[in-house]
């Protein structure tokens, strides 16, 4: 019998945030239908764990679920870079008058960058100038 240990979730957060900090080598993703490939790919890998998992007190055993454990957070990472980039196409519709093209948030959820359109800079250099 497989006895469920209790766990929250703030136990995972620093290791996906970690992973997550590590998904910042490349660029966001351009399209939600780019990051369901990644996050599925992530998923495919999961699912690869779980068909060769024995359930038995083996030391193989123990580092197959190690394995999954790892996959499951990247694929909880993954999931933090879709939810970021939907925050970013959630913020171009609601303030189009602003001139903001992208903002990025950090594992932390608060913002980690902003890109401004072409227009919005010549209006503020104007203003300086």
């Amino acid at each position: 019998m497989i006895i469920c240990k209790d766990i929250q979730v703030e136990d995972y957060l620093e290791q996906i945030a970690k992973e997550h900090e590590k998904a910042k080598k490349f660029p966001p993703f351009a399209s939600l239908h780019e990051g369901y490939a990644v996050l599925k790919e992530e998923v495919e890998e999961f699912w690869y764990e779980v068909k060769l998992t024995k359930y038995d007190d083996s030391h193989e055993a123990l580092e197959r679920l190690e394995r999954t454990e790892k996959e499951l957070i990247q694929i909880a990472a993954m999931a933090v870079k879709n939810l970021q980039l939907v925050e970013t196409m959630k913020a171009k519709i609601n303030k189009p008058e602003s001139g903001i093209s992208r903002v990025d948030l950090n594992a932390e959820g608060k913002i980690d960058r902003i890109d401004f359109s072409l227009d919005e800079i010549e209006k503020f250099q104007g203003k300086i100038l």
